[in-house]
This record gives structure tokens, sequence and C-alpha cells, in this order.
């Protein structure tokens, strides 16, 4: 009974993470990556903004619209129902921070290149092309918020993929204290099964013995 009730709890343990693995921690992994790639993709897009597009509804000025309007809602808001879920605190603490640094330092300042560029006419003015050029060269504002950004994603991703190997290793570990009570299981019922075997074979040796002699000395004449 004890052997049973230890080697479901372990199993039922290790299903319960195998399936937080599987549906909770690597889907979370695969949209920090997504994020990630369209935080550093954004940095070609808004300098796209500034040197290339000129007209309004090129591709790449709907593909940045589309990031900041339903992309990045939509990657953010799966991100947080993951980390509800089983996420550890840093994840949490990181992915919140993360969010803060994209909605109030990152969005704002694409989101006035946007507007200070919002039509053919703009382009036009060497103060409003001068100030958006600065800020999307590479020590500009928008290129250090971007770079940032990233590092911090990275962090999380990196803490994110850590966590997912402890899990794992948690879950080997279970597996090899079965194994190792197993054997240990295995080991005390040989043992038993010795002794009980010993017990009953001189159990039944000593009458068999004493019926023996008694048959022999009936043999010889002795009463």
């Amino acid at each position: 009974i004890l052997y049973a009730l230890f080697t479901n709890g372990r199993l039922t343990k290790s299903r319960e993470e195998n399936i937080k693995i599987n549906e909770i921690y690597t889907p979370s992994v695969e949209y920090i990556r997504e994020l990630y790639t369209k935080i550093s993709d954004s940095r070609m897009l808004i300098k796209s903004w500034v040197h290339i597009d000129k007209i309004s509804s090129t591709p790449d000025k709907i593909k940045l619209q589309d990031f900041h309007s339903k992309d990045y809602p939509a990657l953010i808001d799966s991100l947080y129902k993951l980390s509800k879920d089983g996420t550890s605190d840093s994840h949490k603490v990181m992915l919140q921070n993360i969010d803060i640094t994209i909605k109030d330092t990152l969005f704002p300042k694409h989101e006035y290149i946007m507007s200070q560029l919002s039509s053919f006419e703009l382009y036009e003015d060497p103060f409003v092309i001068f100030e958006a050029t600065s800020m999307v060269e590479d020590r500009g504002e928008v290129m250090e918020a971007t770079a940032k950004t990233l590092a911090k994603i990275n962090e999380l991703l990196v803490d994110q993929e850590n966590f997912i190997i402890s899990k794992r290793d948690d879950m080997a570990a279970s597996f090899d204290k079965i194994r190792n009570f197993n054997f240990i299981m295995l080991f005390v019922l040989i043992l038993v099964a010795v002794i009980v075997s010993t017990i009953l074979t001189m159990s039944l040796s000593t009458p068999i013995n004493r019926t023996k002699n008694m048959l022999l000395s009936i043999s010889r004449g002795i009463l």
C-alpha cells in the first residue's frame, strides 16, 4: 500500500509538471521569442518610416501601426495569462517591467515620430526630419530604448528557459526516486522471501525429522 501511494503520488506530480511544461512554460518561451523578434524588427520599421516611406499606408507603416495596436496587445495579454498559471515570481516581475518599458518609453517615442511624419508634406520640413533622423540613428533615443527593451526581454527569456530546465530536472529527480524506491522494495521483498522460506523450511523439517526418527525406531522394534 505504501509503495502504491508513493509511486502514484510521484507519477501524478510528474504528470502535472509535464502538462505545465507543454501547455504553459514552453508556449510562454515561444511568445517571448516572438516579442523579441517584433521589437527587434520595429527598429527597421521606424527607420523606414523616417527615411523611406514618405507616403501613408505603405506596408511597413501599416506593419508598425498593427504592431502597436494589435500584435503587441495580443502578445502581452497571452504572456500575462500564462504567467498566472505557474510561472516564477521573478518571471512575473520582469514581464511587468518589460510591459511598462514598452508602453511608457519605447512606444511613445515611436508614436512621436509617427505623428511628426504623418503626412507627405511634413517630410518637407527640415527641422522635423532632423529631429526624427537623430532619434533613429544608432545612438538615438529610439535605438537606445529598443536595445534596453531587447536586453530585458532576453533576460526574461533566459529566466523562463532556466525555469523549464529546473522543472525538467525535478521530474528526472522524481523518476530517480521512484527507481531507487523500486530497488529498495525489490531488495526488501527478496529478503522477506528468504526469511519466510527459511522459517517455513525449519518449521517443516522439525516434524518431518521427528516422524522419520519415529519410523526408524518402530522399524528397529523400539517403541
